[in-house]
């Protein structure tokens, strides 16, 4: 009989994957019915290795019918009329594919196992909801961490124009002063010039009065 390894669960139980050959008297689902208010308790080691009935003075504990805690399988129907001792075993000892299967801990019911499955479920869900939040929250960093990253890309390149465009004004305002310098230098250089020049010949001049003046006594 081929078993893969279980997953564990609370208590020592495990689950096992699906379509696993398994058999039932390994499994923490099987339960008999206790005759005196009819609920389902474990199956003993005793009753799982084909020793049957259990009586407590002249008086069965529990009925000799296995039970699935799970309804995975109808032994009622499988053995086929009255339950025996020898038709119990085959039953339980039969290889079979089933789902539903939880390897058994001794000292813990059917409905605790499927307690300790619940739990299972429970803890799992957790954590990929634990896992999913985290992968959101780094995801979220992430976007942060980039949009930072763009913002002071941003920055650098808006600083960068702003050198530019001052250095360009700078430019500017030097390249006008150095314009203004050379026209005002031209300008005075023409006036010169033309101050230095003679008046030219047969042009009247206009006598200045107070250079006929007498000069006093």
């Amino acid at each position: 009989m081929v078993r893969p390894p279980a997953r564990s669960v609370n208590g020592g139980g495990s689950v096992v994957s699906d379509e696993t050959q398994c058999r039932c008297s390994d499994c923490g689902f099987l339960a008999v019915r206790r005759h005196s208010d009819w609920s389902l308790i474990e199956a003993t080691t005793r009753y799982r290795e084909g020793a049957g009935r259990v009586n407590h003075g002249n008086q069965e504990v529990y009925m000799l019918e296995p039970v699935c805690f799970v309804n995975a399988t109808n032994f009622h129907q499988e053995i086929g009329g009255e339950a025996t001792q020898g038709s119990v075993l085959t039953a339980i000892k039969a290889d079979r594919s089933c789902d539903e299967f939880v390897s058994w801990t001794q000292g813990f019911s059917p409905k605790e196992h499927a307690e300790m499955l619940q739990q299972q479920a429970l803890r799992e869900w957790q954590r990929e909801r634990d896992d999913a939040d985290r992968a959101w929250r780094e995801r979220q960093a992430d976007r942060e961490h980039a949009w930072r990253e763009q913002q002071a890309d941003r920055e650098r390149h808006w600083r960068k124009e702003d050198r530019r465009t001052a250095m360009m004004n700078l430019i500017v305002a030097a390249a006008v002063g150095l314009i203004g310098g050379a026209v005002t230098l031209i300008a005075a250089n023409k006036l010169a010039w033309y101050q230095n020049q003679p008046l030219p010949s047969g042009r009247m001049t206009v006598p200045n009065p107070i250079d006929n003046l007498d000069p006093p006594p």
